[in-house]
């Protein structure tokens, strides 16, 4: 495991593709919510993701909790689907790849 300090809490809202897995797809956009700590995201996941999405799959999108450090990550816990991203807004723009949701509601384009 990293150093506690170094890890980034996120949550990952990841598009189906055509073959029926959950990844980041060029042609589809990836939501990305980050978090101070594990309790923040926790407390963000129980309140907001759980409510609004389902343990069924097949649905347009995986929500995952992953810590993240360095060139690794992991996964947290059982992932969520929902049709709609949850995390952040429905972003139309094809060029879109990757979107930062804000804290307070904006996204930032990644790539």
């Amino acid at each position: 495991m990293a150093d506690e300090k170094t890890i980034r809490y996120k949550i990952v809202a990841a598009p189906i593709g055509p073959d029926g897995s959950y990844r980041a797809w060029p042609d589809k956009t990836t939501y990305i919510r980050s978090f101070i700590s594990e309790r923040k995201r926790q407390d963000y996941w129980r309140r907001f993701v759980v409510p609004k999405s389902s343990e069924q799959r097949g649905l347009v999108f995986q929500l995952a909790m992953i810590n993240e450090w360095r060139a690794n990550w992991e996964f947290v816990e059982a992932p969520r689907y929902a049709d709609l991203p949850v995390i952040g807004e429905i972003n139309n723009d094809l060029d879109c790849h990757i979107v930062e949701c804000g804290r307070t509601g904006t996204t930032r384009k990644v790539s």
